[in-house]
């Protein structure tokens, strides 16, 4: 069953599917956490160069993050949301974009994950950390995310500083999807997400009416 990546974004676990991740790809948890501050981190880090179908990412702080995986991409064409998911078992990154309605291409701010999607544009990314006992939850709280192609298939971009919710770890977090083939999610899944955006939109046309009214 799959889950929906704004929970993952509010701090759960992702549903991680695929193969087990290589040693390449694998957090060590023993060297894991200097507890550095925002203010000190490293600076942010170049983009890494594409890779067709596949998601590459480098990163700098208290976690490595750094890896190249096979990446999908899902889409709700009524509610202008796009899924974009990432990762074998045990290390999964999840990019969620509500999409205007007259062109999807440009740069998206990435917001803070809460239990209703935000209202367009905007962007969510959050990134799952396995290794037992321990499981770590990250999002992204500011960054941008970037569509630089959009059809049947999808490009983009994003630069973004996480936060471990448990641990109150920081590690920026950049990467690049390229020539992603998009599907259509099920009715039933995009169901379920209807239900999560209906709040957020009504409080953005509250808001849009009062500040026409004064």
């Amino acid at each position: 069953m799959r889950v929906a990546p704004w929970i993952a974004l509010a701090g759960l676990a992702l549903a991680c599917g695929g193969e087990s991740s290589s040693d390449d790809n694998r957090i060590d948890y023993d060297t894991v956490g200097t507890l550095l501050t925002v203010e000190q981190l490293p600076p942010m880090p170049s983009y890494p160069e594409a890779s067709s179908g596949r998601l590459v990412t480098v990163s700098a702080g208290d976690y490595d993050l750094n890896g190249e995986w096979e990446v999908s991409a899902g889409l709700c064409e009524e509610l202008g949301i796009l899924e974009i998911y990432a990762g074998p078992q045990g290390l999964g990154t999840a990019l969620l974009l509500r999409m205007p309605e007259d062109d999807p291409l440009g740069v998206y701010p990435v917001v803070a994950a809460e239990v209703n999607l935000p209202a367009a544009p905007a962007g969510l990314i959050a990134v799952q950390a396995f290794a037992e006992p321990n499981a770590y939850g990250f999002q992204a709280y500011i960054g941008q995310l970037e569509l630089t192609a959009f059809g049947e298939r999808v490009s983009g971009r994003f630069t973004s500083t996480l936060r471990e919710i448990g641990l109150d770890l920081f590690t920026h977090y950049v990467g690049v999807f390229e020539d992603v083939s998009i599907d259509a999610l099920s009715d039933d899944y995009c169901g379920v997400m209807r239900d999560y955006t209906l709040v957020s939109d009504a409080a953005t046309a509250t808001d849009s009416a009062s500040t026409q009214d004064r």
